[in-house]
């Protein structure tokens, strides 16, 4: 729905003088005399303007107004979730609730902003020790989405695997931990070996020993490092990664161009010997 703002055209900063300008404006524009063929439309137009135009024109009715604006309301009823929160329970565990709050309302860089100033707190801070196993499995589950969501593909990873690793002992997850794993798999083997050097996606999926792939999807990965070495001109590398690939699944498809690329290297690095 718009707000008077929207209607007046200007921002929630604007000053009075720019209120009574674009009202001004707007009412040239929407009058019946300027639109005959369309009086009703007109007016129906003017009487919107005026009613916006009677609240943010005077000071006292603009602030109650501003304060009854939806995204107003939720801040303040996320500060006062917060504060009741913290008279009962304390900051830290008021603290592990409001990320998960917060991640639940889908106030992703709130949630990560909160998470991060109590994770760089003193003493050590841990959702763990503040949240039931399931509430905590389900807010690190929805951090690590987030940051994923933000294209922190390293810390999104972490999180999903210490999700994983905690489903596995308590089995909480039951039929979703299949879809952790599908997550850890994309980001490991699509997504860094497509946005991250071939050094850091490398160490990235080496600290994920503890995690079973699948074996398409392993060489897949391996070939993708193989294609960014060839890239790099570094046909030796190239050529190892391609065959860990290949003996990894023998049938994986899309290698042809890379084999010619890494022939054609080969043999303009032996000509140059010879010559």
């Amino acid at each position: 729905m718009a707000t008077h703002y929207d209607v007046l055209k200007v921002k929630k900063s604007a000053s009075g003088d720019e209120i009574k300008g674009s009202f001004r404006r707007l009412a040239k524009k929407f009058h019946p005399d300027s639109n005959p063929s369309r009086e009703k439309w007109a007016h129906d137009k003017m009487l919107r303007l005026l009613e916006a135009y009677s609240v943010l024109k005077d000071e006292l009715k603009r602030g109650a107004y501003d304060r009854s604006l939806p995204g107003v309301r939720d801040r303040e009823l996320r500060r006062s979730y917060w504060e009741r929160l913290k008279r009962r329970e304390g900051a830290a565990a008021a603290g592990a609730k409001m990320v998960l709050f917060e991640l639940l309302q889908e106030e992703r860089k709130a949630a990560l902003k909160l998470y991060e100033k109590l994770a760089a707190g003193d003493p050590p801070f841990n959702l763990m020790d503040h949240l039931s196993i399931p509430d905590y499995l389900d807010c690190k589950f929805l951090l690590a989405e987030a940051y994923q969501y933000e294209g922190d593909l390293e810390t999104a990873l972490r999180l999903y695997r210490e999700v994983y690793l905690a489903d596995k002992r308590c089995s909480y997850y039951h039929h979703f931990a299949g879809e952790i794993k599908d997550r850890i798999t994309r980001i490991c083997c699509r997504l860094l070996p497509r946005m991250r050097s071939p050094r850091e996606a490398l160490d990235c999926f080496e600290k994920m020993g503890d995690i079973s792939f699948p074996k398409k999807d392993r060489a897949f990965f391996y070939k993708k490092i193989a294609e960014s070495y060839a890239s790099a001109g570094d046909a030796q590398t190239a050529k190892f990664y391609l065959a860990r690939a290949l003996s990894i699944y023998p049938h994986l498809a899309g290698i042809k161009k890379l084999r010619r690329k890494l022939e054609e290297d080969q043999g303009r690095l032996s000509s140059g010997r010879t010559k």
